[in-house]
């Protein structure tokens, strides 16, 4: 599995962006990101210079738009069309993410805790949501140095709840790519996260392939080095990777509980775009019941990957998922995340 770096949240002139379409893939490309989502608020209009843009830079395009109500907003990836929104009130939310999948696209919550009116419209998400299963993705993080952010802590606590309640959607990163600010803003390296989606090469386009990605949940979002989670079945011995279920009959939860955990760092990814403040990160297990494991990994810029066995309780565990702690320009906290192994 290759391991796509991508943004999947930018907006150009068609909508807000200060970017042109080249501008927005020059600069993504500049930054090592090889996948870009076009996500302009309410319109499509962009798509028709996707083409020129690709052959030009190289980076590949996923067609969206952000669906942009009064009640919230929507990130809508891999759409064939345009989608409407003028008609949608608050207890329509299930309306729309049904026309997002009648157009082939996957439906992910935007920034659900932003702060919405009067600073902006519609940017707290407030729409009733009734079938939680119709949402494929939650964005967790949001914004440059999305450590930072208070807000994205209760974005990952919904996702949290979701995942609690045997929900799947894939917890991801995005800018919200507006446009390069001035450098005192910081919203070029170091503090931006990529996605980091999980692709099989297999004679499908960089698109398809990253949105079949997404869609099972084989994504892990860093500021920094890539950390991936792998789990090896206590039964069978299959080992399964982010965004998977344990086959029941692999897991053998009677027979205590224990998980064998590989967790790999790969510090290759992206050179030069992220600089740690020293070489020791920390990486922490987790579940619904809280931290299973918590323990240092020492490496650099210079390494290639540091693979890591741990074996953890997971007796208890619906989800296992790996996060990275460390240092990024006198930021020190959460630098990353895995999704989960869906363990029960």
């Amino acid at each position: 599995m290759r391991f796509v770096p991508c943004e999947l949240h930018t907006h150009t002139q068609h909508s807000d962006g200060k970017f042109t379409l080249r501008d927005l893939a020059a600069a993504a490309k500049s930054e090592g990101i090889e996948c870009i989502a076009v996500t302009d608020h309410n319109t499509t209009s962009s798509w028709s210079e996707i083409d020129d843009a690709a052959a030009e830079t190289g980076i590949a395009f996923i067609k969206g738009m952000e669906l942009t109500t009064f009640f919230g907003h929507l990130t809508t990836l891999g759409l064939s069309r345009y989608v409407e929104w003028r008609d949608l009130g608050v207890d329509d939310l299930d309306a729309a993410l049904d026309r997002i999948h009648a157009a082939g696209g996957l439906a992910v919550i935007a920034h659900p805790f932003r702060p919405g009116n009067p600073f902006c419209t519609g940017c707290h998400f407030d729409f009733n949501l009734r079938d939680r299963s119709k949402i494929d993705g939650i964005e967790v993080w949001s914004e440059p140095f999305p450590g930072k952010v208070a807000y994205n802590a209760r974005s990952t606590g919904l996702w949290a709840d979701f995942a609690n309640a045997g929900f799947k959607p894939t917890a991801l990163y995005g800018r919200d790519w507006h446009g390069r600010l001035s450098p005192a803003e910081n919203e070029s390296m170091p503090g931006a996260a990529v996605s980091f989606v999980g692709i099989t090469e297999d004679g499908r386009s960089i698109e398809e392939a990253v949105l079949d990605g997404i869609r099972r949940g084989r994504v892990a979002v860093s500021m920094g080095p890539l950390c991936t989670l792998r789990e090896r079945g206590r039964k069978m011995g299959r080992n399964y990777s982010m965004g998977e279920s344990v086959n029941p009959d692999d897991a053998d939860i009677a027979g205590g509980g224990f998980s064998e955990l590989t967790i790999e760092i790969d510090y290759t990814l992206r050179p030069g775009k992220w600089k740690l403040d020293d070489d020791v990160v920390r990486v922490t297990l987790e579940s619904q019941e809280g931290v299973l494991d918590d323990f240092p990994v020492i490496g650099n810029a210079g390494s290639t990957s540091i693979l890591v066995v741990r074996k953890v309780d997971a007796s208890r565990a619906k989800w296992i998922r790996a996060a990275l702690h460390g240092s990024i320009d006198g930021y020190r906290g959460m630098i990353g995340f895995t999704n989960p192994i869906w363990t029960r």
